[in-house]
């Protein structure tokens, strides 16, 4: 009887040891005690938030922040242009002459434009000018020296208007003695009726 007791117990221990053995090792996870275990969810949310975090500004994302910057750049450079164009516009050397309808001495408005952007450029850079009056070979000498002088007349109470002195404008009319173009066309009579802006100084 006891031969069979022991028999039992020392089967049971080999089958049990056996059991142990073939159990999986696990390596031992050492975690700080400082450091709270968190769920894998948590974890991942919290590493997204950190990412957005990182690349945002002022609450938006980094798409938007380099749009903005983009945006202020675009916005400084045209700045910057229309400031340069501006410094060349008032320190110009050229006077850009107006001209004239057939047989008239009053301007259109984008000959009007033209004779107040001169306006500007004879203030800002404070110089005297001679406003010569021209026209084309219609009309006897006499006719277009007359006419020729009320262009320039005409002229001269624009830039008085815009704020140029009346000392800084002298009047002179040519008729149809100063021509730039000879051609007996429109298009070249069309040059000849003008008022020319001469610098003085």
């Amino acid at each position: 009887m006891k031969l069979i007791f022991l028999n039992s117990l020392l089967l049971f221990l080999i089958l049990f040891s056996g059991c142990s053995q073939k159990a999986p090792e696990v390596e031992p996870v050492v975690i700080n005690k400082n450091t709270p275990v968190q769920p894998v969810e948590q974890i991942s949310t919290q590493s997204s938030q950190d990412v957005i975090g990182e690349n945002a500004i002022n609450g938006g994302s980094i798409d938007d922040t380099v749009g903005q910057l983009q945006t202020v750049q675009e916005d400084s450079s045209l700045i910057n242009q229309n400031n340069y164009s501006n410094q060349i516009s008032s320190s110009s050397n050229n006077l850009e002459p107006v001209y004239f309808e057939f047989d008239k001495y009053t301007l259109n408005d984008e000959e009007l434009d033209k004779a107040t952007d001169n306006a500007r450029v004879i203030k800002a850079q404070n110089i005297s000018v001679r406003l010569e009056g021209n026209c084309d070979e219609w009309g006897s000498d006499e006719y277009n020296f007359a006419l020729g002088l009320k262009r320039a007349k005409s002229v001269k109470e624009v830039l008085i208007a815009s704020g140029v002195s009346r000392d800084k404008i002298t009047l002179k009319s040519n008729g149809e003695a100063n021509p730039v173009c000879t051609e007996h066309n429109e298009a070249c009579w069309k040059k000849n009726r003008r008022v020319d802006f001469i610098r003085l100084d």
